[in-house]
């Protein structure tokens, strides 16, 4: 028998062990049979005839090996043990969680479960990210904090001995984010020309994603989630008689039936319509996913943008919707539907919103006289002309195309005379527009 060193031996590193027993001294030299033992059990061997056994390098081939000789003077004695070590990995390490939702700037952690210890018996760990190991981790416990974009990723663990390491499937990490405006409108948005559209945007980073609402002074104006046009015009001038008409669309009648057919099936039931609105006022409202962004570590977002087009701006227009005010609604839960009561609830608490202003050119002009014939030496009330805009006009007064006050109150002499006679003229102006109404006054005499 002859020792051999066989060094490390690592779990199906090589296909074979090859084991050999050679004889030192025997006469007559000329071996009959070789018998192999491990643990002292004999072994089945039907190929040792030159002294050879062969072994897998498995971890059941570990053990104490001899083997014995036989020539025709009988058996020898049996040779000195072999210790035979393989080495194996401990079993592959599985990722658990510490049961609760990851969210970004939150912190979570992450634990390595080994089954088997492998053989010699672990005593580290190695963790890795996307297949790269994590410097300085070496405990069962993976602390992971101010969780961001970067974070999410498939982790992997194994316990580690000197066989290697063994990971197990990997635990995908996915970091939920609170749901936070990255954009809002601004506080006022202006409209200063009929048919003007303005936008107003937000945009809301979430993840699960989240929708986002709007609402004018506290009534929504369109529920996406119930499959409402994106663009409608609403005839409401009968509150119990109104209509959606699709302007989104073009002419494609049949998306307008399917419009007037949501209308006519009672999904606006539930909600406080606005009372009055007019023809052309148009809410339109544009939604889009935007993909999370490695680079600047942004999440999944939602940006929402609400045009408004008033129309034709008109004095009813004007009592309607200056000054109004419109906000944005976040739904962390997309399945839920926009309540104005639930403000200040977990659902539909973050909100943003911008008030409407309306510049405008004065609309109507009052003089608080008509025509009128006037004896002289009579006195007359003092004449006031009022005008609405915004903003506030500028009153100037004219006698037969002169100028003669800036005020809003005209005081004409007293007594009256019949020079005082002639078409009086007030003016309402501002950077938007002019309008002007005229009396005529006849001073008779005798």
């Amino acid at each position: 028998w002859q020792d051999h060193d066989y060094g490390l031996l690592i779990e199906q590193s090589a296909d074979q062990i090859v084991l050999t027993c050679v004889l030192i001294e025997a006469s007559p030299a000329q071996v009959d049979v070789y018998r192999w033992f491990k643990d002292d059990e004999e072994l089945e061997c039907s190929d040792c005839e030159d002294g050879r056994l062969v072994i897998s390098a498995e971890r059941d081939s570990a053990g104490n090996y001899t083997c014995e000789a036989d020539n025709l003077a009988g058996t020898g004695e049996p040779s000195i043990t072999q210790r035979i070590l393989i080495y194996y990995t401990a079993s592959g390490g599985s990722v658990t969680d510490d049961g609760e939702e990851a969210f970004k700037t939150g912190n979570t952690t992450l634990f390595c479960q080994v089954e088997h210890p492998g053989f010699p018996e672990y005593d580290t760990y190695e963790w890795r990210k996307n297949g790269e190991t994590i410097d300085g981790e070496e405990g069962e416990i993976l602390e992971l904090i101010d969780l961001d974009l970067s974070s999410e990723a498939n982790y992997t663990c194994s316990g580690v001995n000197k066989a290697g390491t063994n990971f197990g499937e990997p635990y995908i990490l996915k970091v939920n984010a609170i749901p936070a405006f990255l954009s809002v409108p601004e506080e006022t948005v202006m409209i200063t020309e009929d048919y003007q559209w303005v936008n107003l945007t937000c945009q809301v980073e979430c993840y699960p994603l989240c929708s986002v609402q709007w609402a004018i002074n506290m009534q929504q104006i369109s529920d996406d989630e119930r499959d409402l046009p994106d663009e409608a015009s609403i005839d409401a001038k009968d509150f119990n008689d109104y209509e959606m008409m699709e302007t989104a669309k073009g002419d494609n009648e049949e998306d307008i039936e399917s419009a007037e057919e949501s209308v006519d099936d009672g999904l606006f039931d539930g909600f406080e319509l606005i009372e009055e609105t007019f023809d052309d006022v148009i809410f339109s409202i544009d939604s889009e996913e935007v993909p999370s962004d490695h680079d600047t570590n942004q999440f999944e977002s939602v940006k929402s943008t609400l045009s408004i087009n008033l129309g034709n701006i008109t004095t009813d227009i004007v009592e309607k919707y200056q000054l109004a005010n419109f906000s944005c609604f976040v739904n962390s839960q997309s399945d839920e539907l926009f309540a104005p009561e639930e403000m200040n609830s977990e659902v539909g608490s973050l909100h943003a919103s911008s008030m409407l202003i309306i510049e405008y050119a004065p609309l109507e002009i009052e003089v608080t006289i008509e025509d009128i014939s006037i004896d002289e030496n009579d006195t007359m009330e003092i004449i006031e002309c009022f005008a609405e805009s915004r903003p506030s006009p500028k009153i100037i007064w004219e006698k037969n195309g002169e100028w003669i006050s800036d005020f809003n109150n005209l005081e004409l002499p007293d007594p009256i005379s019949r020079f005082d006679s002639g078409e009086y003229t007030c003016t309402a102006s501002n950077q938007y527009g002019v309008i002007s109404k005229s009396f005529q006054l006849d001073v008779q005499y005798a």
